[in-house]
This record gives structure tokens, sequence and C-alpha cells, in this order.
């Protein structure tokens, strides 16, 4: 018979695990079927500068000047919001007349997120079409039928990508193949079919079901899973890794891994970035740090914060952030009572592991139950010893975070990478989460998180959430994913 202690453990154990997979997996897509909606018919407005990011505008005219010099020009230019509620959508629609290709850059931002990207598309009397785009990230929809996408998402230069989708052409014997493409005027018209199309194949595919009533499409039950599904962990990374390795093959067969521009032609950059403070234009140069308040330093304060304490300064032009952290010292001073405990929890394992060991073979069925206190005792031992590893990794001080619009850069930061840089184009998000929750109140976490599926960067740990969010908005602004009167609306 189990001991009734044994299946109390095991069921301490698992629950935890057991309720956050049903959060993940079994709530979550309860909640985006009773709540995720997208507009019938939404509102279009021709795009205001004031309405762009410093990012945004940077990105945005950046590639239209690299569209305009490969004969492509701008032939609308579109800004839907809250199609999607929390998402404000911008999207560029380019036309080369000379072959009727279409180059459509879109651009979205939420409270936390947004994206950037642009396509190539070849569209066709029959209805077919073939497109090249550079998506970082993954879609949720099955790929309509007569449609071939070719997502390189390394492409950065539309004069590469354009290449790439003329050898696409060439390959399906469609490069003589007259293309069709919106006459001029009738830009909006084009985005506007093109919104139909796709919302009315998510309805024939089963993801969303049109509610005329409300004006807005919405997620069947199949649709809600599978869409949450296919952006959760592990499955998420293991889409986008399949996608690239198919798309990498495919772009060394195109030929495109010997490809070059040709000298001619004028590579078109936007402006440099201001770089971070002490660096020498790149985002590798080291930030300067002192304590000595002569003439001629660059920040000027004390060695280091009281732990969860934050200040902030502008450098520069730079935006630069210390938050106090925990020392080693501190660590050891506090979990010297769960040391002890390792320590006399060692005693009563290691001595019933003895006398367990010497007793007769055929004692251990009728003694089992012997077993399961000291596994307990291995257990405890086990999570403290953990705890303990965790705690001393991220004792780091005082660790100081400098955004500009070149990226962040970050030395002695409570994670598992202390120090390093992200640039700009590579930080997704900026979220502030509950990290722990105790006797002694919530400690909360800021964290830098990418565009695709990878391992999130810790920044700052601290118990004021209030200075947390401030600084999370200040540096959004920093590094130019949000202008200051859009922060300031938000918050």
């Amino acid at each position: 018979m189990v001991s009734k202690w044994l299946i109390v453990w095991l069921v301490a154990m698992v629950l935890p695990a057991l309720l956050a997979f049903l959060n993940r997996w079994v709530w979550v897509p309860i909640r985006m079927h009773s709540r995720q909606t997208i507009l019938i018919r939404p509102r279009r407005e021709a795009t205001a500068s004031e309405q762009l990011t410093p990012e945004l505008q940077d990105y945005i005219g950046q590639v239209v000047r690299q569209f305009r010099d490969i004969g492509f020009e701008v032939a609308g230019n579109f800004h839907q919001p809250g199609a999607v509620p929390g998402i404000n959508s911008f999207q560029i629609v380019c036309v080369n007349r000379a072959t009727n290709d279409l180059a459509i850059i879109i651009a979205t931002r939420g409270s936390n997120s947004r994206s950037m990207l642009f396509a190539i598309r070849s569209e066709f009397p029959d209805g077919t079409w073939i497109a090249t785009a550079n998506n970082r990230g993954i879609g949720i929809f099955p790929r309509e039928p007569g449609t071939e996408v070719a997502n390189f998402s390394w492409a950065k230069d539309p004069a590469e990508l354009h290449e790439a989708h003329r050898r696409l052409l060439r390959r399906a014997g469609k490069s003589n193949t007259p293309r069709i493409a919106p006459a001029p005027g009738e830009a909006l018209a084009y985005v506007d079919r093109e919104w139909d199309r796709n919302s009315h194949w998510h309805v024939r595919c089963g993801y969303r079901w049109r509610d005329d009533s409300a004006g807005v499409y919405r997620f069947t039950w199949k649709g809600a899973y599978f869409s949450t599904w296919k952006l959760l962990w592990p499955l998420k990374g293991w889409r986008l890794r399949l996608r690239d390795y198919k798309a990498r093959r495919l772009w060394n067969e195109l030929g495109m891994d010997q490809w070059h521009r040709p000298a001619s032609a004028a590579v078109l950059r936007s402006p440099p970035p201001r770089p971070l403070p002490g660096a020498t234009g790149t985002l590798n140069a080291p930030v300067e740090t002192t304590s000595n308040t002569r003439a001629g330093t660059l920040l000027r304060y004390e060695g280091g914060l009281a732990e969860g304490e934050i200040r902030s300064e502008q450098v520069d032009g730079a935006l630069v952030v210390r938050a106090g952290g925990i020392t080693v010292g501190r660590v050891i001073l506090r979990r010297w009572g769960n040391l002890l405990l390792i320590l006399i929890l060692t005693v009563p394992v290691v001595s019933t592991s003895l006398l367990v060991w010497r007793m007769p073979k055929y004692l251990y069925r009728s003694l089992y139950g012997i077993w399961v206190l000291p596994a307990f005792w291995v257990v405890l031992i086990a999570i403290e010893i953990l705890a303990l590893t965790r705690a001393l990794r991220q004792a780091r001080g005082t660790a100081v975070i400098t955004a500009s619009q070149a990226g962040l850069r970050f030395t002695n930061a409570p994670d598992h990478r202390g120090n390093g840089e992200i640039a700009r184009e590579d930080i997704g998000s900026l979220f502030v989460l509950i990290d722990r929750a105790g006797l002694r109140g919530k400690w909360y976490r800021l964290e830098a998180r990418p565009f695709h599926s990878g391992p999130t960067q810790v920044l700052i740990r601290s118990k004021d959430l209030i200075a947390l969010n401030e600084v999370q908005r200040a540096m959004a602004v920093a590094l130019g994913i949000e202008s200051e009167q859009l922060a300031e609306t938000v918050g």
C-alpha cells in the first residue's frame, strides 16, 4: 500500500506545474475566444508624422527611400487605428509601374509590442500570387491556396529582397507573366479588398466567424486554441526554426548566398543613431561611470544604491538608469537560516541512507516507507541549494542600464547574463511583471523581450512598481520606440 504522505508529497509537487499548464494551454485560449476581435470594416486615414514614433519614422523613411531607388513609387500611406483592439497599424503601398510588382511596408504598434516588415508581391490575373517578405515573427493562420510566400527574416535590404523575389519568379516560370497592380489613386480600394480577402479566408479555414451585429470577426474555439498554441513555448520556437531552416535552404537554392549588390547601386541608409555615452560611434564601447565629482567626469553619484532604489538621468542624449541590487554578502546574511537548515537536514538523510544500505534485502519490501522521509528531505535540500545558487548568481550589486536610439547596454543586471547589449532592432518590447511575492511584499522586474522566440533579459528588480513603470516609459522614449507625447498618453 502506498503511503498517504507519499501521495500528499507528489500532489504538492505536481499541482503547481499542472495549474501553470492549464492556465497557458486551456485558460488563455478561452480568454482569447471571448475577447479578441477584429473589425469587419476598419477605419483608414492618411498617416500623420506625429502618429509615428521616432523609430518608425526612421524605419519607414529609410525603407521608402530604398524602394524608390529600385523603381518603386509610393501609391498610398494609411494609418489603421484600432482594427485590432490596442493595435495601431501603418501600411505603405508602393508600386513598380514597369513590372506592376507591389512593395508593402507594414508597421504595427501596441502598448507593449511592435513589429516592422516589408514584402514584395506579384499578383497574376488568375488570382494567384507570389510574395517575398522579411517578417521576423510568425503567423497563426494556414496559408491560403494559390499563394507562394518566401519569408527571409534576415533580409534587411529591399534591393536584396527584390533580387530574391525576381529569382523566385524566374524559378516559378512567371518572370514574363503579366502582373496586376492598383492604378494611381486606387491604393485605398486595394487595401480594403485585401482586408476582406484575408478575413474571408480566416472564416473559410475555420479560425474566425463573422459577427455582423457587432461589426467584428471573432475567433472560433478552433481558432482560439490553435492560434494560442502556435505562439506558446516551445511550439513557437520550433516553428520559427523550421521556417528559417527551409527559408535558408531556398535562399541558397536561389543563389542568393552568392549575390552581391552591384557596385554602381547606392545603398541608402538612415542617419546613424546617436551613440551611447562614452561610446566612439558603436554600441560596444563601455559606459563610463564614476563617483568622482571633478570636472570632466560623465556621471556624478555615490558608488552604490540601496537595494531596490532606482535613479535615472539624461547624459549626452541617452538615458542612464542605475538600480540598486542585492550583494553576495546580503544574500548569505539573509539566507543563513536556509544554510543551517541544509546542514541540519543532511545529518538524518545520510544516517538513514547508511542504515537502509546495511539492512538485509528481504526487509526492503516491508520497510519501503522508510524511504519517504529521506526522499522528502532530499527534495527540500535540492530546492534550497537551487534557490541559494540562483540568488548568488543574481547578486551583482548596482546595475547600470543605458538606453539610446542605438539600443540597450547593461552591466550588473540581475539575470543569468549580467553584462551585454541589445540593439534596438532586436528589442521586441519592455515589460514590467511580478517577479515574486512573499510575506515581505511583492517584487517586480523590468525585462526586455526579443522580437522573436528567445530568452528575455531581466534589467531591474525592485519593489517600487511606480518607479519601474516610469523607467519603462522613459526607456521606450530614449530608444525611440515611443515618442514623448505617446508615452504621456499611455501613462
